[in-house]
């Protein structure tokens, strides 16, 4: 979750956590206000309804399956606008921390098949 959300009050923002005390902890940073919080999964989320959805923390590595995790991508692309974009934060826990990133700037767009 962010620790800080931009102050505009055009963009609506959600988040949807299946644990409870994360969820807590989540609603208690600051700037958060604004945000619907929602206890559950990928199956909650409406169809055709965001523009973004983005999956932090290493979200992948709890996944037991492969037909979990499929599952939940399909899942996450139905609840996508036309146009709309999976957004994954990840991070190498072996490698190098951010920091030693520097000022340099990584960014990598995909496009899944068949959009």
């Amino acid at each position: 979750m962010a620790g800080t959300l931009p102050a505009e009050p055009h963009i609506s923002r959600g988040a949807v956590e299946p644990a409870r005390l994360a969820l807590d902890a989540a609603r208690r940073k600051p700037g958060t206000g604004r945000v619907r919080w929602v206890e559950g999964a990928a199956e909650v989320l409406p169809q055709r309804s965001f523009e973004a959805v983005l999956m932090t923390g290493h979200v992948a590595q709890f996944f037991i399956s492969d037909e979990q995790w499929l599952s939940t991508l399909r899942l996450l692309r139905r609840s996508l606008v036309a146009g709309g974009r999976l957004i994954f934060d990840s991070r190498d826990p072996p490698g190098p921390g951010v920091g030693a990133l520097g000022s340099r700037r990584l960014t990598s767009v995909r496009r899944a098949a068949g959009r």
